[in-house]
């Protein structure tokens, strides 16, 4: 049997060729209705261009099962590669509680395993569906209100953005991030995606121009109220963006809900958002460095993805990138799991909070050396689909 089909029982599992993509669009508008046909026509003419997309299927060759990963260019660090957004994890009804899940979800993180990818991540409808899969949250989402006012000074331009922007748009937002740990890379072609993403649910993408010079962006849909997302906002230019605002609602005083902004915002929310599965770790603790210099060996324990068991042997001297050499496991070393290093590495939680909510046995000397690691936490992860 060809290596993409699996079966388990009367179940097929494979993934679907590019052609056969469109056939999973009933089983989403079954599960999640929500959704408009709009933004489908959108999805399954954009996304699924260039996705992947994991299937369970009857004796009868109907689908009961998918998972599908889009496709992103993620910045970490001092390093660029690819990384999959896992999305429309659904299931029929009738086949729900039979595994089918966890069997998309392991094939699928095995294959980008092997691809060499360093993590997967995901927007999780519950938290508690992907725990035992050693997914972990790294990133809250600033949520909260930003109020609109005319200001009336007339000096900066607000239009909507349209397809010969995007370049200009990424140039911006590459400047705005290059401060940050982590974050989804933003080429022409990744906004050209998000003005048609946003066309689709009523909205597009606003551009801020101080004589010509683009000073902020961001996104918007409309669906009974305006929700504005991820702006970027050059410093010194809140007023601006505020001014923008009312541009977009044309009522002074409008509160409009926002999503991912670092500036002030109305009754903020921090609310966690985006969790990871830390797929190759060694590839992220390269990124890191040390407030001290480190010299540690720790065994990492990895119930789902065997080749992670090892020992890593972690060394650099203070303020320099971590370097790592791998091992068999060393009965002599503290261990690990997979799922407190995300939470470490990523700066989540604290050591302490790391060793208490997964329940880690560390010597205090290791624990000592883990705090001398500064984390990846700076990070911008808002991707919606």
């Amino acid at each position: 049997m060809p290596d993409e089909v699996r079966r388990t029982g009367k179940m097929r599992f494979r993934k679907l060729e590019r052609t056969e993509h469109s056939v999973t669009r009933p089983l989403w508008e079954k599960i999640f209705t929500d959704d408009t046909e709009k933004f489908l026509d959108y999805y399954y003419t954009v996304k699924t261009k260039d996705n992947e997309i994991y299937a369970a299927e009857n004796e009868q060759g109907e689908l009961c099962s998918m998972l599908q990963l889009n496709p992103y260019r993620m910045k970490m660090g001092q390093s660029e590669f690819l990384s999959h957004y896992i999305i429309a994890v659904a299931t029929r009804p009738e086949y729900r509680k039979q595994g089918l899940m966890r069997e998309l979800l392991n094939r699928s993180m095995g294959d980008m395993y092997q691809c060499g990818e360093a993590f997967t991540f995901l927007m999780p409808a519950a938290e508690v569906i992907y725990r035992p899969f050693d997914f972990r949250f790294i990133y809250n989402q600033r949520q909260g209100w930003v109020d609109g006012f005319a200001g009336g000074k007339g000096q900066f331009e607000m239009r909507k953005a349209v397809s010969s922007d995007c370049g200009q748009i990424a140039v911006f937002a590459r400047k705005q991030l290059a401060g940050y740990s982590v974050y989804a890379i933003r080429d022409a072609a990744y906004y050209e995606c998000m003005l048609k993403e946003q066309t689709s649910e009523n909205g597009g993408v606003m551009l801020i121009l101080d004589q010509g010079i683009t000073v902020g962006v961001f996104a918007y849909a409309y669906e009974g109220t305006y929700e504005i997302r991820e702006p970027l906002i050059e410093a010194g230019y809140e007023d601006a963006f505020r001014e923008a605002v009312y541009h977009l609602t044309q009522e002074e005083g409008s509160a409009v809900k926002c999503y991912g902004y670092e500036g002030d915002l109305e009754y903020l929310v921090l609310k966690p958002n985006i969790m990871v599965r830390v797929l190759h770790p060694e590839q992220v603790l390269v990124q890191m460095r040390v407030r001290e210099a480190l010299d540690v060996r720790f065994n990492i324990i990895d119930f789902i993805i065997k080749e992670n068991n090892v020992c890593v042997h972690l060394q650099a001297e203070k303020g320099e990138y971590i370097k790592v050499s791998m091992a068999e496991t060393n009965s002599k070393a503290d261990a690990i799991s997979i799922a407190a290093l995300t939470s470490l590495m990523f700066g989540y939680l604290e050591v302490d909070e790391i060793l208490l909510e997964e329940g880690v046995s560390i010597s205090e000397a290791g624990a000592a050396q883990l705090r001398k690691m500064e984390p990846l936490s700076k990070i911008f992860l808002n991707e919606v689909v």
